[in-house]
C-alpha cells in the first residue's frame, strides 16, 4: 500500500463581513470549482456530497480518490468543517481498482476554515488534509518502497499547495459575482493576501 497524506494551511482576508464570508464558504457545491483536482461526484442534501481526488502523476499514473464528505458549520464558534464520514446511506460503496497505471481507491478530506472579524473584511484561516492509503500500480512494482514513498510525498505536498493557492484566489475573484446575485455589497480588496 502507499500512503497518501498531504495538508496545507493558509491564511488570508475574505473582502466580505464575518457573517457574508461564513454563507459563501458554507456551501461545498459552491466552493468546489475553485478546488482544482477536486470534483464534485453526487450530493445527497446540503450537508452531504460526495466528491473524487482526481490527479496524473508522472505522465503516466491516474490517481481518483474518492471521499464522502459532510459539511458541519460551527456557526457559535466561527468554524466550518468539512469532514470525511461514512456515506453508505447515502452512497454506493466505492469499487477499488488497480492497474498498470491506474488506482482508485477512497480516502479522507478534511477542511477547516476559521473565520476571523478583520474590519469591514474576514481573516480566514484555512487547512486542507487529504489522506488515503491506496494500492500501488502494477507499473510501479519494481520501484523500491522507500524510493516510492518520498516521490509520492513530493507530489502529494506540491498538490495540496497547488490546489490550496488556487482556492484562495479563485474564491476571492468569484466573489463579486456571488455578492451581486444576492444583494450583498462589501469592500473589495486587490488581493486575499493583503492585510
Amino acid at each position: 500500500m502507499i500512503e497518501v497524506k498531504g495538508t496545507e494551511t493558509r491564511s488570508f482576508y475574505f473582502p466580505a463581513s464575518k457573517p457574508v464570508a461564513f454563507s459563501f464558504y458554507n456551501s461545498l457545491p459552491r466552493i468546489i470549482p475553485f478546488l482544482p483536482r477536486i470534483f464534485l461526484v453526487d450530493t445527497a442534501d446540503e450537508q452531504h456530497h460526495r466528491v473524487v481526488y482526481r490527479s496524473v502523476e508522472l505522465n503516466a499514473y491516474h490517481v481518483e480518490i474518492y471521499c464522502d464528505l459532510q459539511v458541519n458549520p460551527d456557526e457559535k464558534n466561527n468554524v466550518l468543517y468539512i469532514q470525511g464520514y461514512d456515506g453508505h446511506q447515502h452512497y454506493a460503496p466505492v469499487k477499488t481498482k488497480v492497474g498498470l497505471t491506474q488506482v482508485i481507491g477512497t480516502g479522507d478530506f478534511t477542511i477547516t476554515s476559521r473565520f476571523y472579524e478583520a474590519g469591514e473584511r474576514t481573516k480566514i484561516d484555512y487547512s486542507l488534509t487529504l489522506y488515503s492509503q491506496i494500492h500501488r500500480p502494477f507499473g510501479l512494482n519494481f520501484m523500491p518502497t522507500a524510493v516510492l514513498s518520498n516521490i509520492v510525498r513530493r507530489i502529494v505536498n506540491y498538490r495540496i499547495k497547488e490546489i490550496v493557492d488556487h482556492f484562495v484566489v479563485a474564491s476571492a475573484e468569484a466573489y463579486p459575482q456571488w455578492a451581486e446575485a444576492n444583494h450583498t455589497t462589501s469592500p473589495t480588496s486587490p488581493s486575499p493576501f493583503v492585510p
